[in-house]
């Protein structure tokens, strides 16, 4: 038998047993997922854990538990402490009434878990099958050490609004993540840069504008951004303003795609004139899409070129944003304080901006009991 087949033999008897547990009437007033959280912090310390090591140890996205985790703490299940180590950290921990629930339920659940897995399997069949799973488990924490090769990666995206080929604003750009990638290789690390040249979704983004409708070129280029870990965006700027085609790209954008991603801001002209846009448009766009712009911003007129100072410019830029790419910012944001923000139905902030029809209203509304 290969791997694969071993694998999906796994996956099966994991979802038919599942979907018999789920079905289940022992879960009171909780979901499985629900639970899943309550036993998760019933094993931990009396310290309690962080939002961040429960989502170790649970099959959600760390957004879908944040709105979980308020939940059942609003319902006195889940109680919340300041991290004494860490005046800015939040500690989670079960209530006595959080505790009790999981205590009946769990041994409700244990019994149906052993009435599972013993009629199918002997005594020796079932300590073969806890070994394998610890080996598993071990193995996924030794991976680092059984795959030296595997290095840090981080995924950087390009945006240019150039409308000529090549253009002064791609091979702004392009210095920035050039100089990108060598900084982050002589520190262990790579980094992979995708492209999005604006003037090839030119006809997709009228589209997007005048009708709401996403094509599938400008669609890929929104799901680049989506998983990029930093941004370099470069735009000519025409008659004291940033190009309408850079604009337009970014004003059809979800709110929440960006929140928290690190930005190079760069621009190029025809006149030197023209170098206060950056601060004083591009700033104010990037703020309002919740990212984070670096320190240094780079702009290039023609006498710029051939200058030493904006070789210099562009290392103090790369080197910013590389730090905040290393420091995983973007992703701490998401992953601790994503619930803070306030997200669109339908937006880019994921699953926990479903609509949840668990609910008393919800239940009234489909012809349900409230209770």
């Amino acid at each position: 038998m290969t791997a694969n087949a071993a694998w999906e033999a796994l996956l099966a008897a994991h979802s038919a047993l599942m979907k018999d547990f789920a079905a289940r009437d022992i879960w009171e007033d909780v979901s499985m997922k629900e639970y899943d959280v309550l036993y998760t912090l019933s094993k931990c310390p009396s310290g309690g854990i962080s939002l961040t090591e429960l989502h170790r140890h649970v099959l959600l996205s760390q957004p879908a538990l944040s709105r979980m985790v308020d939940r059942l703490a609003g319902r006195g299940l889940v109680a919340r402490a300041t991290d004494p180590r860490d005046g800015r950290g939040v500690r989670l921990s079960l209530t006595a009434a959080g505790r009790a629930l999981q205590h009946r339920i769990g041994q409700r659940h244990a019994r149906d878990v052993a009435a599972a897995v013993g009629a199918s399997l002997t005594f020796d069949e079932i300590r073969q099958l806890e070994a394998i799973c610890r080996k598993l488990s071990q193995a996924r924490k030794d991976l680092t050490t059984m795959l030296p090769q595997l290095q840090p990666t981080h995924h950087l995206v390009v945006v240019s609004a150039g409308t000529s080929d090549p253009s002064s604003s791609r091979m702004l750009a392009d210095r920035v993540a050039a100089r990108v990638q060598s900084l982050a290789a002589a520190r262990g690390h790579s980094v992979t840069v995708s492209v999005v040249e604006l003037r090839e979704l030119a006809t997709e983004l009228a589209a997007a504008m005048t009708s709401q409708l996403i094509g599938p070129r400008l669609r890929a280029a929104v799901s680049l951004l989506a998983e990029a870990d930093g941004l370099v965006v470069s735009a000519p700027v025409y008659k004291a303003g940033m190009s309408g085609l850079f604009t337009s790209f970014f004003q059809v954008l979800d709110n929440d795609l960006l929140i928290g991603k690190p930005v190079v801001l760069a621009a190029t002209a025809g006149t030197a004139r023209h170098a206060l846009v950056i601060d004083d448009q591009m700033r104010s766009l990037f703020a309002y899409l919740r990212t984070l712009p670096v320190p240094t911003s780079l702009f290039a007129a023609p006498e710029d070129w051939s200058d030493a100072a904006l070789g210099t410019r562009t290392d103090r830029a790369a080197t910013e944003l590389l730090l905040l790419m290393e420091s995983g910012f973007a992703r701490a944001v998401r992953d601790e304080a994503w619930g803070s923000y306030q997200h669109e139905f339908g937006s880019a902030a994921g699953p926990e901006m479903e609509i949840d029809l668990d609910t008393a209203m919800m239940r009234l509304a489909t012809g349900g009991s409230a209770v």
